[in-house]
């Protein structure tokens, strides 16, 4: 009976120690996914004291390498209505990589790093005209939630660097994973 014990005890553990291996892996494991955010941006600018508050809206495209990396590229737009007295807008492409690190099966908290072409445009009378514009860096970080294995809910806090600017913006996102 004494060699039975050890023998039913060592199978338990190897039973239980490769269930928790052979567990499902997050549900977004692989794949594209598209979505759309929308929060504030803050746009503070070297050697003036004063900060501009508005919307920042961004859509963006991703491919979902495995539960840890993702790439993702998206269009942002950020009026900036009182910085330019409702005649231009800041926006911008943007191509970044996010490192996630899974909390729960349904949780993951990332970090993103990666840069944006922007530009600041203005329209009169139909006609858009480009001011100037620039390629920095992005980064951030960020909580998903995977309310389903289609739909993620995000929070994300990115700071975009333009120029002589910083731009912090803290948005509200879903995607859906195709």
């Amino acid at each position: 009976m004494n060699k039975i014990t050890p023998l039913c005890l060592s199978t338990a553990l190897l039973v239980a120690a490769t269930s928790v291996t052979a567990a499902p892996a997050n549900n977004n494991a692989r794949g594209t996914y598209a979505g759309f955010e929308a929060g504030s941006a803050n746009m503070a600018i070297d050697d003036v004291s004063t900060e501009f508050e508005d919307v920042n809206l961004r859509a963006f495209l991703g491919y979902q390498l495995n539960r840890y990396f993702a790439v993702e590229g998206g269009l942002s737009m950020m009026p900036f209505d009182d910085l330019l007295s409702d005649v231009a807008d800041i926006s911008g492409v943007d191509v970044s990589v996010l490192a996630k690190l899974p909390i729960t099966p349904r949780m993951s908290a990332y970090a993103r790093l990666g840069y944006w072409d922007w530009e600041v445009s203005s329209s009169y009378n139909g006609t858009t005209f480009d001011w100037f514009g620039d390629t920095d860096m992005l980064y951030g970080i960020g909580m998903e939630y995977n309310i389903s294995s289609r739909f993620k809910l995000r929070l994300d806090a990115t700071r975009y660097e333009a120029s002589d600017a910083e731009i912090d913006t803290l948005s509200g996102s879903i995607a859906y994973n195709f």
